[in-house]
């Protein structure tokens, strides 16, 4: 139960977060005597909510896309190396620079501008984020979430328009 796992002097802090309680206890039941010290720690500690029960507000999205953003550059340049180094033992192929301009320009115009947008705006917008994230960690008066939000949004509109820009060159 929710009163057992958090005093109740703190409940007010978890009720702008919360839209419903689904909490449970512990794999041991309340009702049960706890015999040893580790089911009493067991009975004890607190149960985390589940991530549904959160109010999903645009800045969290923000941080998981960073998040993602950055696993992503990271993974491909992982498997443009991995795939550099070993398509050639494995198929006799080559991933050079000819090879990849030819691929390239076989392709429809509007297959290569639909590619360089899905590649341009996960950087442009992981790297105008981290901009945005150094900034805060510099400047105090950040705590409003009137200009959080705001913030995020234009990130979001900032990202976009210099991928396009990007996709233009």
């Amino acid at each position: 139960m929710l009163t057992k796992t958090v005093p109740r002097t703190h409940l007010h802090c978890l009720r702008p977060l919360i839209l419903h309680a689904t909490f449970t206890h512990s794999a041991i039941n309340a009702n049960q005597k706890a015999k040893t010290p580790l089911e009493q720690q067991r009975l004890r500690r607190p149960v985390s909510p589940h991530l549904t029960i959160y109010k999903w507000e645009y800045q969290s999205l923000a941080s998981i896309l960073q998040r993602f953003s950055g696993m992503a550059f990271s993974g491909g340049l992982y498997a443009f190396a991995t795939a550099y180094l070993l398509l050639p033992a494995a198929c006799g192929s080559t991933v050079d620079t000819d090879s990849l301009v030819n691929m390239v320009a076989g392709l429809p115009e509007s297959v290569k501008t639909g590619a360089k947008f899905l590649v341009a705006w996960p950087f442009t917008y992981h790297a105008v984020n981290g901009v945005k994230q150094l900034a805060w960690d510099q400047v105090i008066g950040m705590r409003d979430k009137k200009m959080i939000r705001l913030v995020a949004r234009g990130v979001a509109g900032v990202s976009f328009v210099g991928a396009l820009v990007l996709v233009v060159l």
